[in-house]
């Protein structure tokens, strides 16, 4: 998973190719929890899921997601890349509940969706877990 998320880093920093970019994310992650499928939950589990891994992948999504944020109410076409951000972000926030980046970030990536208000709780959720 790493060198596939790597190669995608080399693709889109130095070739400027989002296109192979993206799809090497996507391999990355299903690469990741491939190889954590079936291990029960413990530390083990929570080692292979390695939260911090998983941000740098969504965050590089969020990259070619675009800068303006839709209309209220999510009027609009929604990108591939930012939705699939979405998702690694709610799974991560799912397992580990307290990782104040990936409430951040799935924030920002709830409001370029035009979803104000979950974009509020999950900045609210930042605020109650770090005052």
């Amino acid at each position: 998973a790493e060198v596939s998320f790597l190669s995608a880093l080399l693709a889109w920093r130095r070739d400027k190719d989002k296109d192979r970019a993206v799809t090497l994310l996507t391999e990355a992650v299903d690469i990741h929890f491939r190889s954590i499928k079936g291990v029960s939950m413990g530390l083990e589990y929570f080692v292979k899921f390695n939260p911090d891994f998983l941000i740098e992948i969504a965050r590089e999504y969020m990259q070619h997601c675009g800068t303006d944020p839709l209309l209220s109410g999510g009027a609009g076409e929604v990108s591939l890349e930012l939705s699939t951000a979405q998702k690694l972000l709610e799974i991560i926030c799912r397992a580990v509940p307290g990782q104040l980046e990936a409430l951040f970030l799935l924030a920002r990536a709830r409001y370029f969706r035009g979803d104000r208000e979950g974009a509020l709780r999950s900045l609210e959720q930042c605020l109650k877990f770090n005052p």
